[in-house]
This record gives C-alpha cells, structure tokens and sequence, in this order.
C-alpha cells in the first residue's frame, strides 16, 4: 500500500473519524507536543515534517527537512 497523505482525527466516544488533515506525501512518524496543541508528522516521501494544529484541525506548517524522515520525537525547551 502507498503511504497516505493525511493524518485522520478520531472522535474517542464514537470511534469514528471527525476530521481528516492534510500532512504530506508519505505521512509517517507522529509526535504530540506535551501540552497536546501540536502534532508533528514525519512525510517519508515530501522529506517534510508537518505541524498540525489540534485546536483548529488543520496544518500550520510544514519544514523541508531532506530525504526520508521516518521517526519523530518532541522534546520540550529546558
């Protein structure tokens, strides 16, 4: 299967889809800031990581970050 471009929002009470937002090509690795605002997905085949805004169910931006991103993690500011 190819990788998917979008990363879907799942409703926890219904177990069903809410929402669906745009990522990049080849959405991967996902990481949660820790106050839960922000989703960070790795796009293998764009070479991008997204930033998804969880409030607004939509993308606020992606950084080119060159070929093949796979894992992501987040680590908070000291």
């Amino acid at each position: 299967a190819e990788p998917d471009e979008t990363v879907t929002v799942v409703d926890v009470t219904t177990r069903q889809p809410a929402a669906t937002i745009p990522s990049g090509r080849g959405a991967h690795g996902i990481a949660i800031s820790h106050d839960g605002a922000l989703v960070f997905v790795s796009n293998i085949v764009d070479g991008s990581i997204a930033v998804l805004d969880v409030a607004t169910q939509s993308r606020r931006t992606v950084h080119r970050v060159g070929a093949g991103p796979n894992v992501i993690a987040f680590l908070p500011s000291a």
